[in-house]
Order: structure tokens, then C-alpha cells, then sequence
């Protein structure tokens, strides 16, 4: 739903529960339709998972360093009045799978890639569709659709980086249904963006969370921090209320308003996350790019991400054609990722769970496979998240039709109920005012 479709809120009261990306990304779209906006969040800072640190050698994000942008993400950045970084061209755009020892550009053989196309074709014209099944595994997608090589280290790899879960348990028809979902039901915006990619606000992704502080305050929103929400809060609510505060927030909520939701929200997994913002020395590292992922069981890191300088500080992300090339100035800036359900932890432990010294030697060791040679990073920093995101799960896919849409006064709203991804958070939260203004209960 593209901002601006004249849905008028009348100034009527909704509160918000949850100043993460989500209840911010909510709280900013409603305001805009016209409604009086509460926000409350239990934590100490807004922004949940997403900031930016200063270092002494520059800043570090502490999980996503951007958005896949849309006409929507454009318009929301522009709304706010967040500049965004140049949109990386040409090899700066590269996304590598480490295989062979080595990052690749395309990972599968000759023969793995023409089986493939062999593979997608038989699908499409014997059995006449490429959508998954109810019930099926990415792994067992991967195998009808691709073969079971080529699904590994391409559909699997990219899954399991954005998603951190396993292919033999992740359901297909969540994470990747709405590639096939008929134009006709697309709620992506009709006008193209200026650019396909990945785009950042510039001064890092902490500039997005002011950029939507300093609007919902112009606009009259309260957000008020340091102030959980339970049950008998919202009980004689005479409001909507979009619960915005994760799995675990809003299944505790939920357990005294609606058990048969907060069931449901039992039955979804959460899993573990590590990132670590790290500088490396000048030329330690020939590879450029997005970034790297590393195939399912392969590796204890889900991937790197090759970071473009912010603020002016650290190297230029020029990237490398599989080849050693001149290194950029400055120091390198990396975020590694680590944990997902399959990280194979040290005496049965989480990844959130390891010491600092245990991650650094971890993204250490990682980083040897890509670069050849070992370095100690200049300066690090570990953010821990031990309930990252949801397992997108062949049982979460059961559940999932109790997630949305809104049941009584109650929205929902979160990386579980409509795919993981800030992007595709914010869609759902643009589509809210319509929602809420059409169904939502007022005295």
C-alpha cells in the first residue's frame, strides 16, 4: 500500500506495543492517516535490534545495515527526511557463496546448473507448477524444483542467510510463496523504484530509528520507554491495539486476552542471533561486494556482510571479480553473522551464549576460509539476540493463518506475520491505517 491513499484516522486513539522496527514502521504510518498514536515500550531505547554504534574506527551496525528498496522504501525515507547512501553499481552490488574454499559469484557447476534447468522445466510444464506445496520443505522445493545439489548451495544458502533456519524444516510455502503469488494479489507498490538493491540511510540504519522519533514527535505520537505492557492493560482497552513486540512479547500478552493466538505463538521457534561490527587492518581482505554466505552445515558464520564506508569513514566497497585486486584505503568494516538453527555450538550451547572471545575467534577462524590469511580485527563489537527471528517452520506455516488478519481489537504486526525482511515489515505496516480504520472499534 503506497503512502498517501487518503485513509482519514479522524484523530482517533491507537496504541502501539513495541518501539522496534516494526511498532515504529506502524506508529509512523498511522500518524500520517490521521489517528492519535501512543507508543509503549518496555526497553530503555527504541529502534529493538536495529543501531549503529560509534567505534573509533567508525560505526558499526548491530543487525541490518539496510533495506531492499521499493517505491515504498523510498518514499518512507523521504517522508522522514533520511538521506540514503549512493545505490552501490556495478561489482559493488556482488553477493558471493563460499564453496571450493572460495567465494563465488555463481556457485553450481556446469552440470549442477544445466540439471537445474532441467529440473524447473519438467516442473513447469508436467506438472504445471513451480509454487510450492502445503507442507513441503525448502529442501524437498529445492530437490523437485532444482536438484538437490544445486538447491544447496543456492536456495538453501540464500535462505538460510536471510532466514537463519534449516532448509529440512523451513517451510517453502512461507518463505517462498510469495514469489508465486498472482501480480493481481501483489501488495508492492505499482510505481518501480529508482534502483533494485539494497539501500541505507546515510550516518547508518540508527539514523532511520531518529528519523522516525523526530517524525512521530512532530506529530504528536507519545512514545513512552521503560513501560511494559501486560494483559490487564489492554483488557478494558477502548482502542485498537497493534501488538509490535515480537514473538515472545506478544504471545505473553496474548496468553491473558486470546489463548488460542498465544497457543499458536507457542508453537513458533525463535531463534538465535549473533552479529559482529568489526574493523579489519587495511588490505587484509581482497574480497568486495554485498557479502558472503556460507552454505547449510558448512560453517559456523551464516554469512559476512562487506559494508560500504558510513559517514565518510572506512573503505570504499568496490568488489572483487574471484581474484586477489588492489585494496581499498582505510580499514575494512565487516558484520558477521553467526547463530540460526543450525549453528553448531561448543558443548551444546547458543550462539548468544559463547563469550565475546569465543565469537571473535569464531568470525577469526570464518574469516581465514575467505581471505587465506589471519587477522586480528581492529576493533570489534557483539550484539546478542537470543530471539532473533521466528523459524519459519512447516508447524509455524499451520499456525500462521492465526497471526493475521486482526482479530477483535488486536493487530498483530512483526517479522512472523507477514515475512522477514524491514522491507516487508514496513508494507504490512502501510496497509495498518486502512485496516484499522475499517475494522477497528472505537467508543
Amino acid at each position: 500500500m503506497a503512502m498517501g491513499s487518503g485513509v482519514s484516522g479522524g484523530g482517533r486513539p491507537v496504541l502501539v506495543v513495541g518501539a522496534g522496527f516494526s511498532g515504529l514502521s506502524a506508529a509512523h504510518f498511522l500518524t500520517r492517516a490521521g489517528f492519535d498514536v501512543e507508543i509503549r515500550e518496555a526497553a530503555a531505547r527504541p529502534g529493538g535490534m536495529i543501531g549503529t554504534l560509534e567505534t573509533p574506527y567508525g560505526p558499526v551496525e548491530t543487525a541490518a545495515n539496510g533495506l531492499l528498496n521499493s517505491a515504498l522504501v523510498e518514499d518512507t525515507f523521504a517522508a522522514l527526511g533520511v538521506r540514503t547512501r549512493p545505490a552501490p553499481t556495478g561489482s559493488a552490488r556482488a553477493r558471493f557463496v563460499f564453496r571450493g574454499g572460495r567465494p563465488r559469484r555463481w556457485p553450481l557447476s556446469f552440470a549442477e546448473s544445466f540439471m537445474a534447468l532441467g529440473s524447473l522445466a519438467r516442473c513447469a510444464l508436467v506438472e504445471r507448477s513451480l509454487a510450492p506445496r502445503a507442507g513441503e520443505t525448502v529442501r524437498e522445493w529445492g530437490t523437485r524444483a532444482l536438484s538437490a545439489s544445486a538447491a544447496r548451495y543456492s536456495i538453501e544458502t540464500a535462505l538460510q542467510g536471510v532466514y537463519a533456519g534449516d532448509p529440512e524444516r523451513m517451510s517453502a510455502s512461507l518463505v517462498l510463496g510469495p514469489l508465486f503469488r498472482p501480480e493481481g494479489e501483489s501488495s508492492s507498490p505499482v510505481r518501480r523504484p529508482r534502483f533494485r538493491g539494497t539501500v541505507s540511510p546515510l550516518g547508518g540504519m540508527g539514523r532511520l530509528i531518529d528519523g522516525f522519533k523526530e517524525s512521530l514527535a512532530n506529530r504528536g505520537a507519545r512514545l513512552e520507554l521503560l513501560s511494559p505492557v501486560g494483559a490487564e492493560d489492554l483488557r478494558a482497552s477502548r482502542r485498537p491495539v497493534v501488538l509490535a513486540a515480537g514473538v515472545a512479547g506478544a504471545r505473553a500478552i496474548l496468553d491473558g486476552l486470546d489463548r488460542e493466538r498465544a497457543d499458536a505463538l507457542g508453537r513458533v521457534e525463535t531463534l538465535p542471533l549473533v552479529s559482529v561490527g568489526a574493523h579489519f587492518p587495511e588490505g587484509s581482505s581482497p574480497w568486495r561486494g554485498f557479502g558472503c554466505l556460507f552454505p547449510p552445515y558448512e560453517a559456523d558464520a551464516l554469512g559476512v556482510l562487506w559494508n560500504e564506508p558510513v559517514g565518510g569513514i572506512g573503505p570504499s566497497a568496490g568488489a572483487v571479480p574471484e581474484s586477489p585486486l588492489e585494496a581499498a584505503s582505510g580499514p575494512l568494516s565487516e558484520t558477521w553473522i553467526l547463530g540460526g538453527a543450525l549453528f553448531r555450538a561448543t558443548a551444546g550451547r547458543s550462539a548468544t551464549e559463547l563469550a565475546d572471545h569465543e565469537i571473535l575467534d569464531l568470525v577469526r577462524r570464518e574469516r581465514r576460509r575467505v581471505t587465506g590469511v589471519d587477522h586480528e580485527p581492529l576493533h570489534a563489537r557483539v550484539s546478542r539476540w537470543p530471539c532473533a527471528l521466528p523459524h519459519f517452520t512447516v508447524e509455524m506455516e499451520k499456525a500462521a493463518s492465526l497471526f493475521r488478519p486482526n482479530r477483535g481489537n488486536l493487530y498483530l504486526l512483526g517479522n512472523y506475520t507477514g515475512g522477514i525482511g524491514l522491507a516487508r515489515i514496513l508494507e504490512q505496516a502501510a496497509s495498518l491505517p486502512a485496516e484499522i480504520a475499517r475494522t477497528g472499534v472505537w467508543p
